[in-house]
């Protein structure tokens, strides 16, 4: 495969054009270096230019911008400034170029560590693999992808860790750890926990607010630091992982209403079977959702969740997009059904209408058959 001239060469190709009339002598003669330095850039050999050299250009060429020369970034010329320091404008613009390049190559390491191959993320994300890996070497001519906010979406999503995680700075030493632990346990939903001041795992409140932003955010363990937590010391609530979500909506009622809370255990869907027609919190992509569950993974790769509301279908969810799943334990309601009172009521409309058929049966001639 025949070697390509490096991005940078590209653009110092430019700047012979627009400055030299394209005559690489004169051009090297100008910032103070040997021709064959230049024509080394573009012949068989498609040299890399070095520091030394850019370092001339910006002495020579007081009114390009080194961005422009190292990263690409526009505009060419700077109108009404001159480099002080060429030395420190190179240095600026290395990096500058460094820091795009850290950001970009570190979605490489994440994928990797996903163990997500360069093909299954491109078909993803609905580019080539080409494309994905010019990306994630910050090769230049990408840039269309590189800031795209779906792009980055959409690789939060495949790679199961929140936009601001990936745009941020991340810890991949702790993303490494949580996924060889998620590999000893089997089970790619291995729950983040914290813990009081006697090493005691909290129970961990999921508000509607921040269960919006769970499915993306649940593997970060600063997300868990900015919940509210607490601990019941009672037994049934010993050895295990548990958590409280809020109920949102109204396809649980009666059993649960909006703005109640459940109290659910960690599920390990590879070490436990599903308690069928129980209730469960199901954490996708998507959403966070309470619903009881059948599991039907052997038959159809699913879930099927079903509402205690009948106005509510029952849908499948597919096994393979379920990030945790928990099993509830308990519950805080804020609305109880007064089902007592809704039984005198059925008890009496029920007496009511054998009162009214015992009084049409008296009016009957006696002659009715």
């Amino acid at each position: 495969m025949e070697k390509q001239e490096h991005p940078i060469s590209q653009r110092i190709r430019i700047l012979i054009d627009s400055f030299a009339d394209g005559n690489q002598r004169h051009f090297a003669e100008k910032i103070g270096i040997t021709p064959s330095a230049i024509s080394d850039l573009f012949g068989k050999r498609k040299n890399t230019p070095g520091t030394e050299m850019l370092q001339k250009i910006a002495a020579a060429y007081k009114n390009v911008s080194m961005d422009w020369l190292l990263n690409g970034e526009e505009p060419m010329i700077m109108s009404g400034y001159m480099h002080k320091d060429p030395v420190q404008a190179v240095e600026e613009a290395q990096e500058a170029s460094r820091e795009r390049f850290y950001h970009l190559n570190r979605l490489k390491r994440i994928r990797e560590l996903r163990g997500i191959s360069l093909d299954e993320a491109a078909k993803a994300f609905g580019i080539t693999a080409d494309e994905l890996h010019k990306i994630e070497w910050a090769v230049e001519g990408t840039g269309k992808y590189v800031w795209d906010v779906e792009f980055h979406e959409a690789a939060s999503q495949l790679y199961r860790v929140s936009l601001d995680y990936l745009v941020g700075d991340p810890d991949l030493e702790m993303l490494q750890r949580l996924i060889e632990a998620e590999s000893r346990k089997g089970y790619h939903g291995v729950p983040m926990v914290t813990v009081d001041s006697d090493q005691r795992e909290n129970i961990a409140m999921v508000s509607t607010q921040a269960e919006a932003s769970y499915p993306t955010r649940y593997l970060e363990q600063e997300f868990y630091h900015k919940l509210p937590a607490f601990s019941i010391p009672l037994p049934q609530f010993r050895n295990a992982t548990f958590r409280a979500f809020e109920v949102t909506g109204n396809s649980m009622s009666p059993t649960l209403y909006p703005q109640s809370w459940v109290i659910a255990r960690f599920v390990d869907l590879q070490a436990e079977s599903i308690q069928e027609g129980y209730i469960y919190v199901i954490v996708t992509h998507a959403a966070v959702v309470v619903k009881r569950v059948i599991d039907r993974r052997k038959e159809r790769g699913a879930f099927a969740l079903q509402s205690d509301n009948e106005e509510y279908p029952t849908f499948d969810q597919a096994a393979s997009e379920v990030l945790e799943m928990w099993r509830v334990q308990a519950g805080i309601n804020f609305q109880f059904p007064n089902t007592r009172f809704a039984m005198v009521r059925k008890v009496a409309s029920l007496e009511a209408d054998m009162r009214y058929v015992m009084d049409r049966l008296q009016q009957r001639p006696d002659n009715e058959e």
